[in-house]
């Protein structure tokens, strides 16, 4: 009988422990997905507009960048035009022009076929050569005097010899935009015309007004720029569909698009909701559309921008075909329900493991029961298994309690290595934004490097990592210099310097260098980390300045042993006409004659102490003024200069006297010739 209640009781708890595990695998499932379709159900809308706004804004932003490059290219050019205008090359040469044409007296279609045209033009044509070299986006240009004749093109085209007033090309928007710009005395856009000279290319204008520093208008300096080539170097189409396109405030094409050919450009006119947006409304906020019919007959997003270039307005539209740019979000839904079904399989399975464990306990308490139970007991109460089950309960609440206390000093522990992580991620950014920085192992191999050392080497870091510093190596620096380098930063020291390094396209670069030793707990170096900050335009200023002083120095020697070789070259004739003089000056002569000769030995004179001092001036400037220090009489060297100006002075009527008598002594160290 014992066996049977035995057997009963066994079979009991079998039971309770199944139906237990059924009831925590149901009660997981139900409390697991249940959520998880909430949750997908409220969540979906949001990721579905995160997408909408997502597609808007990267078509807004490569639209806004091919804007401003397109506003910056032409601006570049505009200041180009405008300051070439103001140049005194161009001036000069359209004031040359001008007059040459008026003294010609032939028709200007002669003119600018004739000789001295040639001739002429011939003496800017490399400058204005060495011009459109700087600036690929234009096609010629034009001087044109203040009565509208262009005068000279670097093409050659058939509008040379024309005038923009009153001939054939009067009515081009390039003959309009002149008269505007002599009107009043501001660069215009002529916006884009079909220019027949130049085999009707579609062609616009920049046309500045040609004023001299007296604030006299003599004619305008033009640029024929290509605007087509422009708009397809500055467009930024990332997706196959994305399209962009320019028109004017009427909505005829400035550039091409796709569906369209070149000629269509100034003739066809795009009708959509976007390009009938007013001026007003764009200037306002940056406009972007959903949902429209655009250029490609297909449903698309598009944005526009205004493009305001000396006051044409033209409307810059980029569009993005709606299909491919909801790719992504086909994508995602494919993928979320994967994942959907593999969340569902997880939490099924998990909602498993998790019950048997939580069951097993249990399990085991009745196992332990029955082992326990002896033949001195005829039955166990249900009470019994309760208070193990509540036993459990309170073992696990204490393990809970500890859990509980680890993870809340773990939160702690890890919020402080969160802080400290961040601290070390802004430190890194500052550094990353200024310096150029490296790691390298102990033997010089780079184990990492940051974005600006790859932009001033070249290299990529896939080039980089694994490869020894030395493939930057420029040659420059001697085998001491790196020997004292490697000594320095080996002993744990660190080392602070200038060194030039070779990029990878062959440029040469300084950088001011800081390496510091990176130790183990022991004291031994493993790593180090080079800190670089680009000095390279500092190191060019300081050659310019070294050579500028060098050549400034050499000027100024050059000078001072001209002007000494030159004063001594005339001071030796200067001496032989005052001999001369002076023995005219005794023979026998006239009042008249004797009075022209004191005026020339006068003037003699005069030049004479004037050579003598630049003479003296150069020496110093050269260096080469030599003083003497030797011992001389004072005395007998001022009865010498009197001597030598009695004969200067016999004839004037005037006593020289000499009186020494206050001369304490007569001996004295200096230069006597150059006292004298």
């Amino acid at each position: 009988m014992l066996e049977n209640a035995n057997q009963k009781l066994e079979n009991k708890v079998t039971k309770k422990s199944i139906s237990i595990l059924s009831m925590l695998i149901t009660s997981f499932l139900f409390v697991s997905i249940i959520p998880l379709i909430l949750l997908i159900a409220v969540t979906y809308p949001s990721i579905k507009q995160g997408f909408d706004q997502s597609i808007e804004e990267e078509l807004i932003e490569i639209s806004t960048i091919s804007k401003k490059s397109l506003e910056k290219w032409f601006d570049e050019l505009t200041d180009s035009v405008t300051f070439e205008s103001t140049t005194n090359t161009t001036q000069k040469f359209v004031s040359q022009l001008h007059q040459s044409y008026l003294l010609n007296n032939a028709p200007l279609n002669q003119y600018t076929r004739s000789k001295f045209w040639r001739s002429l033009s011939d003496e800017y044509h490399e400058y204005y050569t060495h011009f459109s070299s700087m600036h690929a986006d234009f096609y010629d240009i034009f001087l044109i005097d203040i009565d509208g004749n262009i005068l000279y093109t670097l093409a050659g085209e058939s509008d040379l010899g024309t005038n923009l007033n009153t001939g054939i090309y009067s009515d081009t928007l390039f003959g309009k935009t002149f008269r505007q710009v002599m009107h009043t005395k501001q660069a215009k856009f002529s916006d884009l015309e079909y220019y027949a000279p130049s085999n009707n290319v579609v062609s616009g204008f920049i046309v500045s007004p040609i004023i001299t520093s007296n604030n006299q208008t003599i004619g305008a300096f033009a640029l024929q720029i290509n605007f087509e080539s422009a708009m397809q170097l500055y467009s930024n189409t990332q997706h196959s569909s994305m399209v962009n396109y320019i028109v004017n405030a009427d909505r005829y094409l400035r550039s091409s698009v796709s569906d369209f050919e070149n000629k269509d450009i100034l003739k066809s006119k795009i009708y959509n909701e976007i390009t009938s947006i007013n001026f007003k409304e764009i200037e306002k906020e940056l406009v972007a559309k959903r949902n429209y019919v655009g250029v490609n007959n297909r449903s698309v997003i598009g944005v526009v921008h205004s493009l305001d270039l000396l006051d044409v307005n033209w409307k810059f539209v980029y569009e993005i075909n709606k299909e491919e740019a909801y790719d992504s979000i086909r994508n995602f839904k494919t993928t979320f329900y994967w994942l959907l079904i593999l969340c569902l399989v997880m939490i099924a399975l998990l909602s498993y493991l998790i019950g048997k464990k939580i069951s097993r306990p249990i399990q085991q308490i009745s196992n332990e029961s029955k082992n326990r139970t002896s033949g001195k007991f005829n039955h166990i109460e249900c009470e019994n298994s309760a208070t193990e089950i509540n036993q459990l309960a309170t073992n696990y609440n204490a393990m809970l309690d500890r859990q509980n206390n680890y993870e809340t000093m773990l939160k702690h522990n890890q919020s402080m290595a969160i802080k400290s992580l961040l601290e070390l991620e802004n430190i890194k950014f500052a550094f990353d934004q200024h310096s150029i920085i490296s790691i390298t192992d102990i033997k010089g191999n780079i184990i990492s490097v940051n974005d600006r050392f790859e932009k001033i080497s070249g290299y990529t870091q896939l080039e980089l990592i694994g490869q020894n510093h030395r493939m930057i190596n420029s040659n420059y620096h001697s085998s001491d210099f790196w020997r004292e380098f490697y000594i320095c930063i080996s002993k744990g020291n660190i080392w602070h310097g200038e060194i030039k390094n070779k990029a990878k396209d062959g440029h040469y670069y300084w950088v001011q260098s800081t390496i510091v030793p990176f130790k183990e707990g022991s004291g031994r170096v493993e790593q180090y980390i080079a800190i670089r900050t680009d000095i390279t335009d500092q190191k060019q200023i300081q050659l310019e300045l070294k050579q500028s002083k060098e050549l400034a120095e050499s000027a100024v020697i050059a000078k001072s042993e001209f002007l000494a070789s030159m004063s001594h070259e005339i001071r030796t004739p200067m001496n032989g006409i005052l001999g001369m003089l002076n023995i005219v000056k005794r023979t026998t002569l006239t009042d008249e004659q004797n009075h022209k000769i004191e005026l020339a030995l006068n003037s003699a004179n005069g030049l004479l102490v004037i050579i003598n001092d630049i003479l003296d001036f150069s020496k110093i400037e050269a260096g080469k003024l030599d003083i003497e220090e030797i011992e001389f009489d004072l005395i007998t060297l001022l009865g010498e200069v009197t001597e030598s100006a009695a004969t200067t002075i016999k004839n004037k009527d005037i006593k020289l006297l000499l009186d020494y008598s206050e001369v304490e002594q007569n001996l004295y160290i200096g230069d006597p010739g150059r006292i004298k």
